[in-house]
């Protein structure tokens, strides 16, 4: 049941203002969360897809969350499926309460990629490729990125996930351990020299993480960042 829906057939509509009887000119909007089929497949290059916002704000928008999908996807990666389904439940919270994921700037430095400084990147125009730094770490015998490049801002406006331009990414130098590599990353499209620099999101080990660190496995482990909370906003109209 949804108080108020904007569509009673179809709670993933999402709702319309909770105090509509109110005299305040101040909208407010229940919380909705829907079960719903998103797609992708773990198995397949972790291409599923497990909770979607929807909206940046508090607006009445729905959330959706695939429940199947999580408990699947949790199978596989060994990790409880009540943690992952909380974390993404939060995840997607905090979205819409205004909150996006953690990102760093990688600013372009014209060097060979095996001698890139840390935290940088170098490209390769004439064959669309760009080098990048990505955070690593080990789990279960197997290397998981930590870091990922944000598609279509910056260098990268010109390719977008979402369109397939992100053709390959892989780890083209390894120098030791299992906490970084330069990644090669092969484009559809040329690298803009416009701003050069590129953003990448990051792992704080925080609820807001692009992706969560599968070694955290408690409930416990998972809170939000202190820094974020600030700036999360549960009214539909933010600063």
């Amino acid at each position: 049941m949804v108080a108020n829906p904007r569509n009673p057939a179809d709670p993933a509509d999402g709702v319309n203002r909770h105090n509509f009887n109110s005299s305040s000119t101040q909208q407010t909007f229940a919380l909705v969360y829907v079960n719903r089929s998103l797609g992708g497949d773990c198995r397949i290059g972790g291409t599923a897809t497990l909770g979607m916002a929807g909206s940046n704000l508090n607006d009445g928008t729905a959330m959706r969350l695939d429940g199947t999908q999580i408990s699947e996807c949790a199978q596989i990666i060994q990790y409880p499926a009540n943690v992952l389904h909380a974390r993404v439940t939060a995840h997607e919270t905090g979205h819409t309460f205004g909150l996006g994921h953690p990102i760093r700037s990688a600013p372009y430095v014209d060097a060979p990629p095996l001698v890139l400084p840390p935290d940088t990147y170098t490209r390769a125009i004439d064959v669309n490729t760009i080098y990048v730094w990505y955070g690593e770490y080990l789990y279960l015998g197997n290397i998981y990125r930590s870091e990922v490049v944000v598609d279509g801002v910056f260098d990268l406006v010109n390719n977008r996930a979402d369109r397939e331009d992100i053709l390959a990414q892989w780890a083209y130098f390894r120098p030791g351990g299992y906490d970084a590599a330069i990644y090669q990353i092969d484009l559809r499209n040329p690298v803009d020299t416009q701003a050069n620099r590129i953003l990448v999101q990051i792992q704080e080990r925080y609820i807001m993480d692009w992706t969560g660190r599968f070694t955290l496995q408690a409930l416990t482990d998972w809170h939000f960042n202190p820094t974020m909370l600030p700036r999360m906003c549960v009214k539909s109209t933010c600063p």
